[in-house]
């Protein structure tokens, strides 16, 4: 069985992204995928709200233990990092998300965001392993990817911006309940246990896209 190790933000993120590999691997192997959680653990409490570091910080300084890191390759076939990209111009993170006062491509923050958890990977040990590294950045939040299942309208669909806060207005008008948790958020991405609500996802949001893009074949080839 492959195996999928997953850095993210936060729990409500692994939720979104464990429904989504083991689909798409689902709908094309016919099999299932193993996803292993390695940030956060399952039952931590919020330790980033206590401490006051953000989730994408968290991430950023995981990628840098490389004895973590090496160990999440030795057990694992893939390593998966999620992680978004609103607060890609903190100090910490570096990534500008406009240039001259517009919004730069959604492939051009993706491309710098990929350099920066490289860096912390140390450029070197990421070519070493590149092939093994899966990237999950959202633009500018995971909740813009799963704004395309509950949205009405194409454009609330394919927003980018304040996604969260549009989420929670779809689902007020589905009266579906709302909540960061990983419980609510298994229940927020149930529809991407069909692989054509995950296509058509990506045809809405170009970072999911990108995200499905990366994915290997493991349709006949061992690791």
């Amino acid at each position: 069985m492959p195996t999928f190790a997953l850095i993210a933000e936060g729990i409500t993120d692994q939720a979104v992204i464990e429904s989504v590999i083991r689909e798409y691997y689902r709908a094309r192997l016919g099999d299932e995928v193993d996803v292993n959680n390695l940030q956060p653990v399952r039952d931590a409490t919020d330790e980033a709200r206590v401490s006051g570091q953000g989730g994408w910080e968290r991430v950023l300084e995981y990628c840098s233990f490389r004895d973590r890191i090496s160990e999440a390759l030795s057990l694992n076939d893939y390593l998966v990092i999620q992680i978004d990209t609103d607060c890609g111009e903190q100090k910490n993170f570096g990534v500008p998300l406009t240039s001259g006062g517009v919004e730069r491509s959604v492939n051009d923050i993706i491309v710098d965001v990929k350099g920066v958890i490289a860096q912390r990977l140390d450029n070197a040990f990421y070519e070493l392993h590149r092939d093994r590294f899966i990237f999950a950045i959202a633009v500018h939040s995971l909740e813009c990817w799963l704004l395309p299942l509950h949205a009405h309208t194409n454009s609330a669909k394919s927003r980018t911006l304040s996604c969260e806060h549009h989420l929670v207005l779809a689902l007020t008008k589905k009266d579906i309940s709302y909540g960061k948790n990983y419980r609510s958020y298994k229940m927020i991405s149930h529809g991407f246990n069909r692989i054509e609500n995950i296509v058509m996802a990506s045809k809405h949001s170009k970072s999911f896209a990108i995200f499905l893009e990366s994915l290997p074949d493991l349709s006949d080839a061992s690791v």
